[in-house]
């Protein structure tokens, strides 16, 4: 998760980044683990196997939302702005990639019952990181923001 992080800062020059692109797959796979064993869908050891997945599958939808949010903030777009045309233009294309995944997970599931959980996960990843990953980053925005240069602070 750390290589995820320091990608997602690389990707969108920003410290912020990293702190999102780690935490949010993390925190929304490991809920996604716990509840697919307290739905008794997969024995604990396997709901530890399915973090992994969840958390590489969360991280590289995250990191595609945060690059298209940093792409709209190097144009000068304010922060609701361009989250609001991330989440606009990138949102729809994610949804649909992860759902095509976690239908095909589901699918598989009847020959290996641990794909099930795994859809679940996936599911609860992209609905989770659409929503959390554009109100994560106003927040760390509006209580770090972002370093202004001379010139930027004193444009006519």
């Amino acid at each position: 998760m750390v290589a995820v992080g320091l990608i997602g800062a690389v990707t969108a020059r920003d410290w912020r980044a990293a702190v999102i692109c780690t935490v949010v797959p993390f925190l929304l796979a490991t809920w996604g683990g716990v509840l697919s064993h307290n739905l008794q869908m997969v024995s604990l050891v396997m709901a530890a196997r399915m973090l992994v997945i969840g958390g590489g599958f969360g991280a590289g939808i995250c990191i595609l939302l945060i690059d298209a949010i940093a792409v709209y903030r190097r144009f000068d777009d304010d922060v609701e702005t361009a989250f609001a045309r991330a989440v606009n233009e990138s949102g729809p294309v994610l949804i649909v990639i992860g759902l095509a995944i976690a239908l095909a997970a589901l699918c598989f599931a009847l020959r290996f019952v641990e794909l099930s959980a795994a859809s679940l996960i996936i599911v609860i990843e992209v609905a989770g990181v659409m929503v959390i990953v554009p109100g994560l980053a106003s927040i760390l925005d509006d209580v770090a923001p972002r370093r202004q240069s001379i010139e930027e602070l004193y444009r006519d």
